[in-house]
């Protein structure tokens, strides 16, 4: 399944090249979206397997000037391992973020530092043990949240592209954290 969404992801991507590319260029703020990889950690990387993470972008930078913002909402998924072997954990977030660049001159990729807060709505559905304590309904809860990261953008072909990797804190009190890493591939038009 994560297969298949990572190529519609990447095919509808694709299609929105034809996209006129002037206006970004001029107002320096775009759209756009990424996927890739979840690693699960803390509480969340005992219950879980690695996942997936997709998100849309809103985004952009004053011309002529290091910072810039980022608004997402995106989506994490991880299978039950271990303790949570019979759950299925997800993340439904919301957030907004400073994006510091780098200048690079004409090297044609620029290195990235990105941090920012939102929230957090996690969700489990099934059974898994925490604490000695067992949960066997779905639950779902919303929490705030930080994250903290860097990336790098490249230009590819007539696209702005980027990787980039954080730490994304999500905790818990009574309930395990959802603490995790994404590290995606995007595309910005």
């Amino acid at each position: 399944m994560m297969k298949r969404f990572l190529v519609a992801s990447t095919a509808i991507a694709l299609c929105l090249t034809a996209a006129p590319r002037q206006a970004h260029a001029q107002l320096g703020f775009g759209f756009g979206a990424s996927a890739g990889l979840t690693l699960p950690s803390g509480d969340l990387g005992d219950l879980a397997k690695s996942g997936y993470n997709v998100k849309i972008l809103l985004g952009g930078r004053a011309p002529l000037t290091p910072v810039g913002f980022r608004l997402e909402g995106g989506y994490d998924a991880f299978k039950g391992e271990g303790q949570g072997s019979g759950a299925d954990f997800s993340i439904r977030s919301g957030s907004a973020n400073l994006v510091l660049g780098v200048p690079m001159g004409t090297m044609g990729a620029s290195p990235y530092v990105i941090g920012g807060v939102g929230v957090y709505n996690t969700k489990v559905d099934g059974s898994f043990t925490f604490l000695g304590q067992t949960f066997n309904q779905s639950q779902s809860e919303s929490r705030f949240g930080w994250n903290i990261g860097g990336g790098l953008e490249f230009g590819l072909g007539g696209l702005k592209t980027f990787v980039e990797a954080r730490y994304v804190n999500v905790s818990g009190d009574k309930n395990p954290d959802f603490n995790h890493i994404p590290i995606s591939f995007g595309v910005m038009f």
